[in-house]
């Protein structure tokens, strides 16, 4: 069973960094080099409830297309120290890391845990 496991950690890895045409692409060529693998689910309910909270309570609506790029921002977070977030002016990605730091951090405060914090930098800043 060891194509499920490399699977999941290749999709894990690559999806959240790919644009939503090269995502189908990428399974198509999964799906042609591995038969009658499944791609994995990296949603978790627990944080999209959580994200949908947030969004209530900040009056945003969520889309499913915008949770679902917040779960690969969510793994992506869990993989790597840091994160760069890339897009044109408006897109959203504030919107996105801050949805996704309340509601992790309302998580983490409901199991007992202390708070978490971030440290947003300027690129332009560093030399």
């Amino acid at each position: 069973q060891e194509i499920p496991i490399i699977i999941k950690s290749f999709c894990s890895a690559v999806i959240p960094k790919l644009l939503p045409d090269d995502i189908s692409l990428l399974q198509s060529l999964l799906r042609d080099v591995f038969p009658g693998a499944l791609p994995p689910d990296f949603s978790d309910e627990q944080l999209k409830q959580g994200v949908c909270a947030v969004c209530e309570d900040w009056k945003f609506q969520a889309s499913d297309k915008w949770l679902e790029k917040l779960m690969q921002l969510n793994q992506i977070v869990n993989l790597h120290h840091g994160v760069m977030l890339v897009g044109p002016s408006g897109s959203g990605k504030s919107t996105a890391w801050r949805v996704l730091f309340e509601a992790l951090t309302r998580a983490d405060v409901k199991a007992g845990n202390k708070a978490g914090s971030f440290h947003q930098l300027d690129p332009k800043a560093l030399t």
